[in-house]
C-alpha cells in the first residue's frame, strides 16, 4: 500500500470487526479465493469495491467476499 504510506515492514494494528463504513476505510478482506488482502473499501448496491494503495494492483468488485477487521494504526519498523 505505498500511496498510503504502507510499506513491507510495517506493523499494522486492525481492529477485528465484520463491517466498515463507506468512506473508504482501509480493511483486511477475505476474498473469494480465500486469500486475504488489506484494500480500501467501499460499498455498492451490487457489489464491494476493493481498491488498492499501488497502481501496480488492479481494483477488485466482489459480490462475496468477508471483511474481518479495519486497519486503526502503522507501527514504523525502521530497518
Amino acid at each position: 500500500m505505498k500511496n498510503a504510506n504502507i510499506w513491507d515492514w510495517d506493523l499494522l494494528i486492525i481492529k477485528q470487526q465484520n463491517d466498515i463504513d463507506n468512506d473508504g476505510d482501509v480493511a483486511v478482506v477475505i476474498k473469494e479465493d480465500n486469500t486475504a488482502t488489506l484494500k480500501r473499501v467501499y460499498k455498492n448496491n451490487n457489489f464491494i469495491i476493493l481498491k488498492p494503495e499501488n497502481e501496480d494492483f488492479p481494483i477488485i468488485f466482489s459480490k462475496n467476499c468477508e471483511i474481518k477487521g479495519k486497519l486503526v494504526g502503522v507501527i514504523r519498523n525502521f530497518q
